[in-house]
């Protein structure tokens, strides 16, 4: 589906194009609304772009294959075992996310159908002793939309995970929800103190109001337990990237349409000077072909003298300056006398 980095592209390269042709304010005033655009957290796209993070053991694989409906990620309790990124994309995904895998490095991919515009990335354990691991994590982070941080009840309160990794991504906050994974190993009084006491750890690493989703992945009896809670969270979180990505183009468009109005090309017409200039030029040549005729000379300067003003009159007063500057009276009659001596 959509991706909007290309459109950005577009616009970066019109801002830089229209310098010096259109008022420099309106310019630095653009390329600035451009560069806000691309700083917007997250991935720029229609798809949600989720990823599953956390320690070993916490069940990762586990919840990714519950929200999927189905396996598609292999559990293990062997450290480490997630050793390269999986990618969970929806069947309507398009080019867009294909190029942002690539650029991660993401090369494992399965197809799912659950969740439309739904990308769901199962990232290597940062608890690992593979310091690599830890890198990829950390350049995943900040360039998708929700990071879903899994723990267990047994490794909640690790001082690595909270002083390595969440203390520092507080300042990333609204984009980091919280599992508290294989609550059936749990009685239920069990499960609302560890929540709780989970609850206040995030606290002291700067989460003040931290949504924390209490599931059993993988169960040892029954079905999953909280998964489809999770799942409705995501989708409330996919209508609000929607409406973020409707803003987002209606803001390329406003850039867009202040810049063509500024140079008098908003309404779509062309002045077809590649055949308007083409005709000239040939005639231009004809003349000057015969002979360095006085008449023929005259009538030629004022052919192309013709031509420019018509030019400038037509694409307005910003690029109107710059043709008159760039082919001014004195520059057309030396060219054509050259012409005309050859």
């Amino acid at each position: 589906m959509a991706d909007l980095t290309p459109l950005l592209d577009t616009l970066d390269m019109v801002t830089v194009r229209s310098a010096g042709v259109l008022d420099p304010e309106l310019t630095d005033r653009a390329a600035g609304d451009v560069r806000a655009l691309r700083l917007q957290r997250g991935y720029l796209g229609d798809q949600l772009v989720v990823a599953l993070a956390g320690g070993t053991g916490s069940g990762k694989s586990s919840l990714i294959n519950a929200l999927a409906g189905r396996p598609v990620a292999s559990v293990s309790t062997v450290r480490p075992h997630t050793d390269e990124p999986l990618a969970l994309i929806s069947s309507d995904t398009g080019s867009g996310i294909d190029s942002l895998l690539e650029s991660l490095g993401i090369t494992r991919t399965v197809s799912q159908s659950t969740f439309e515009h739904l990308v769901i990335l199962d990232l290597p354990d940062v608890d690992s002793i593979a310091e690599w691991h830890r890198r990829i994590v950390e350049d995943l982070l900040p360039r998708i939309d929700v990071v879903i941080w899994v723990f267990d009840p047994e490794k909640y309160q690790d001082r690595l995970l909270h002083d390595a990794f969440l203390k520092p991504l507080a300042a990333w906050g609204s984009q980091l929800i919280f599992v508290l994974n294989q609550i059936d190993r749990l009685e239920d009084d069990e499960t609302r103190l560890v929540a709780t006491d989970l609850a206040g750890y995030l606290g002291e690493d700067g989460y003040e109001h931290p949504a924390i989703f209490l599931t059993a992945a993988s169960p040892a009896e029954g079905t999953p337990v909280g998964v489809q809670a999770l799942a409705d969270y995501l989708s409330t979180r996919l209508d609000e990237k929607r409406v973020a990505f409707t803003k987002t183009i209606a803001e390329a468009g406003r850039i867009t349409r202040d810049l063509a109005s500024a140079a008098n090309v908003w309404g779509g017409g062309s002045v077809d000077f590649e055949d308007r200039w083409g005709r000239v030029r040939d005639a231009t040549a004809a003349a000057l072909a015969t002979g360095p005729d006085p008449a023929e000379i005259e009538d030629a300067l004022c052919r192309v003298e013709d031509f420019v003003a018509a030019i400038g009159v037509e694409v307005g007063d910003d690029f109107g300056d710059r043709i008159r500057s760039e082919f001014p009276l004195t520059r057309i009659e030396t060219d054509v006398h050259a012409v005309a001596k050859t």
